[in-house]
């Protein structure tokens, strides 16, 4: 696959730990550092990551080869492959529905109550609290299809500016379609028209990468200091209106994905970036954010893993947990994810639906190497 950008994955598996934190422990101390600016959490960065690394990844495939045809071919792959998690989970949070007592942390009603359930597993309908997130990356994914050949053309401009129309379609007048819809008493999972506003301009970031020489820009001093400036301006505004009852449900609703998310995942995100290209410099900082970078290069397994286990823990041990369980319970997830990150590298097992290369016929593949570039 060739070099990786390590922050990029660090970042990653820092949204993963947000997401596990405000799955397993919300409001604990362990879930304070990734949830304490208001409107931006896990979720806004894992969709905002998952379109740049997309637009990097397949920006070297298409200059590779010079066509689409192999990135064509991955990303149908990847698309599969998220649709088959995500039936996954539905499935499981559908046998998951039918215990008893009934499982209050599925948020859904039971599957034998709902009609037709077959259709609404196979369609990805019947979505689990903490398990709903691939259906709208799943929809995401498949607008790449129709963007990358579009990108190849140098029409990035035009795609950004069609698709902060769209956001503001989506936030103002959304059509019922823009919704992804779950059978949870919210009724949706996603405003699609408006979550795009992450992910495509991330494309289009990823794409041209390093024609604007983007990491080396987050490693000058004077970048951090805005960016950091910024986060601290998102924060007390954020404050200002979740003190605002009124205008929480427009700024800050997350189906919807209002302004208040918008601007704080485009300003705290990069803040973080930048942070860890800092903190990646310095020996002690790769040896830190190790864990963060492993799970990070394995973000689709440690959303799945983490999903299955909000749903399946809590039959074994019933909620509340109280924070020192919680706590417990949330450290292991993490490293359960991180296990399973070293163990892919370790036996070489690049893809899922292929025999690892250390128990196969192969030789196992070497791990890419990471790096940060910049001055």
């Amino acid at each position: 696959m060739g070099k990786r950008l390590t922050a990029v994955d660090a970042a990653r598996g820092l949204a993963v730990f947000s997401m596990i934190t405000g799955h397993f422990a919300e409001g604990s101390v362990l879930s304070w550092p990734t949830h304490k600016i208001p409107f931006f959490d896990g979720a806004s960065a894992f969709v905002l990551l998952s379109g740049l690394i997309l637009g990097v990844v397949h920006r070297r495939w298409i200059d590779r080869d010079d066509g689409f045809a192999t990135s064509r071919e991955r990303l149908i792959r990847r698309i599969a492959t998220i649709y088959l998690c995500q039936v996954l989970l539905c499935a499981v949070a559908a046998l998951v529905s039918l215990t008893d007592p009934p499982a209050p942390q599925l948020g859904l009603a039971p599957i034998g109550e709902v009609p037709h359930p077959l259709v609404h597993v196979v369609t990805m309908s019947y979505l689990p609290s903490g398990g709903e997130i691939l259906v709208l990356y799943f929809v995401l994914m498949c607008s790449a299809l129709g963007l990358l050949p579009l990108l190849r053309r140098g029409w990035w401009k035009p795609i950004v500016a069609l698709s902060l129309a769209l956001y503001g379609w989506a936030v103002l007048a959304p059509p019922a379609w823009f919704l992804l819809p779950n059978e949870s008493p919210a009724g949706a999972t996603a405003n699609w028209g408006a979550w795009q506003g992450l992910f495509v301009p991330a494309l289009v970031i990823g794409w041209k990468w390093h024609d604007w020489r983007i990491d080396a820009r987050l490693a000058r001093p004077r970048v951090l200091i805005v960016l950091l400036l910024g986060t601290a301006a998102v924060y007390a505004a954020g404050r200002a209106i979740t003190n605002t009852g009124s205008a929480d449900g427009f700024l800050g609703d997350k189906i919807d994905f209002g302004p208040a998310r918008f601007v704080a995942a485009w300003v705290v995100l990069p803040a973080v970036l930048a942070v860890v290209t800092l903190v990646l410099r310095y020996a002690w900082g790769r040896a830190a954010s190790h864990p963060f970078v492993m799970v990070g290069t394995r973000s689709l397994d440690s959303y799945v893993l983490q999903a299955l286990l909000l749903m399946t823990i809590p039959i074994a041990l019933a909620q509340p947990w109280g924070s020192a369980r919680a706590t417990a319970i949330t450290l292991a997830v993490f490293a359960l994810c991180w296990v399973w990150a070293e163990f892919r590298t370790w036996a070489g097992w690049s893809k899922l639906h292929r025999v690892p290369a250390r128990f196969g016929h192969g030789r196992p593949e070497r791990r890419a190497t990471s790096v940060v570039t910049g001055p």
